[in-house]
């Protein structure tokens, strides 16, 4: 009698607990499938735009590998597998695709990360990114087919501008620097009833490796005493320029010596100085040049330009 008794506690055990899984497990699917029948939305994959690199030659030439990263303004955003890019050529690179499953905005940034090299100028254009994620109806002969469906635009632009860019795009570009010739003239003659501007004329040699690679001629013109500069821009890193004074017409005379020498070291400009006085005394003259003409504030010019533009200004 004891022995049916327990056992017949037993099965009832069995029995309930078989109930209480059983329930837990139906409760389980249950809450499961209702979470998925409340969850409107479909996934949507979303391309994330290429980069695209340029180089200069010297870029090109190197070793050196470039680095690109996209990162997310929130860690919750979606990613794609690829996150770093390395290039070691100029053209074109995927981070690949992203999986989207609900409306939002999603911010990232896309950067260079090339570690910083002497002569080369690394591209630090900073790209935002944006993917706005929103519900559609799709139509079809004025029904809906489909309702809420997930769908994404990808917004692009540049951190700080206002305008949106067609793609992303690094160019990595040789630093180049500038050379100024400044002029300071003490005096300017003032001869009655003549009003003969002063016009001083250098010689420009470049040189690259000691190799002479181009010559190029430019002048300033003064109509009183002070100074005033101009200056040759976009000049190649490693360049020696040897700058002459050749004209100074028959009334000035120059302190120190007619020529001077220096070699573009950085993107900071390189400056070279004449100083000249007037002699008291009146001879006339003039000069043709593919010239600068200082425009009190400084003249430019830049190094690729296949001669120096002229600056019709004059130093007053």
């Amino acid at each position: 009698m004891e022995n049916n008794r327990k056992w017949s506690e037993k099965i009832i055990a069995i029995f309930t607990a078989c109930v209480i899984t059983a329930a837990i497990v139906v409760c389980t699917g249950m809450l499961k499938t209702y979470a998925e029948e409340e969850l409107p939305f479909n996934r949507v994959k979303v391309s994330f735009p290429s980069v695209t690199l340029e180089l200069s030659e010297t870029a090109a030439e190197s070793d050196l590998v470039y680095t690109f990263e996209l990162t997310a303004d929130d860690s919750s955003n979606p990613m794609p597998d690829t996150t770093v890019l390395e290039m070691t050529e100029a053209g074109e690179a995927s981070f690949g695709d992203a999986i989207f499953e609900l409306p939002g905005d999603y911010y990232y940034t896309v950067h260079q990360t090339t570690e910083a090299v002497s002569g080369l100028i690394i591209d630090s254009t900073v790209y935002k990114i944006r993917v706005h994620a929103y519900l559609i109806d799709e139509m079809e002969d004025g029904k809906v087919v489909t309702a809420d469906k997930l769908v994404a635009t990808v917004i692009l632009g540049i951190e700080g501008e206002a305008n949106k860019p067609a793609k992303i795009l690094f160019k990595n570009t040789d630093e180049k620097g500038s050379l100024k010739i400044v002029k300071d003239l003490l005096k300017k003659e003032n001869v009655e009833g003549r009003l003969d501007p002063a016009t001083f004329v250098f010689s420009l040699d470049f040189y690259e490796e000691d190799e002479l690679i181009r010559s190029d001629v430019v002048s300033m013109v003064f109509n009183s005493a002070g100074a005033d500069y101009v200056e040759i821009q976009d000049i190649p890193i490693g360049t020696k320029i040897v700058v002459s004074e050749v004209y100074a017409g028959g009334n000035y005379k120059i302190s120190g010596s007619t020529s001077q020498t220096v070699t573009i070291e950085s993107s900071a400009a390189m400056e070279v100085q004449f100083t000249n006085n007037y002699d008291d005394t009146w001879k006339g003259g003039g000069s043709v040049t593919n010239s600068l003409a200082a425009d009190g504030s400084g003249g430019t010019a830049t190094y690729s330009d296949e001669t120096v533009e002229s600056l019709s200004a004059s130093q007053n």
